[in-house]
């Protein structure tokens, strides 16, 4: 932590009051070590963090990337949506901001792809989407 004498009270700047100073969606602190790295470092480092090994969640875009050959993939039933048959409480104002929060009409992104060239069906869960 940096102190700074101010007239004659000290005050500290914390990780918070830095990161109000940051330029929005270049840098962040990591969650588990709190130093600070470029999001580009984390994306090169397939979003695990270069200095302590902390691993992060994997968009599905770039877990599909990762996973098929390029320009392989044939996303179907984007159009399918969750439901609240169980009637739970609160449920559908949960299911409407995750839908808003993501662009997704439900977690599972499922489609078809290429791997080394043979064909595979997958499915990925979107962990942002109400935790997948």
């Amino acid at each position: 932590m940096v102190w700074f004498k101010n007239k004659k009270k000290f005050t500290s700047i914390t990780k918070i009051d830095k990161k109000k100073t940051m330029p929005e969606g270049v840098w962040r602190t990591c969650d588990s070590c709190g130093e600070y790295i470029t999001n580009k470092e984390i994306t090169r480092n397939q979003y695990i963090c270069p200095k302590c090994g902390f691993y992060y969640v994997l968009p599905v875009e770039e877990r599909v990337l990762s996973l098929l050959d390029e320009n392989s993939f044939e996303e179907f039933d984007a159009t399918l949506a969750s439901k609240n048959p169980l009637d739970f409480d609160g449920y559908e104002k949960k299911l409407v901001q995750a839908q808003e929060k993501t662009g997704r009409n439900e977690a599972c992104v499922s489609g078809r792809g290429r791997i080394h060239g043979l064909p595979v069906i997958v499915s990925v869960l979107d962990f942002a989407f109400m935790g997948g």
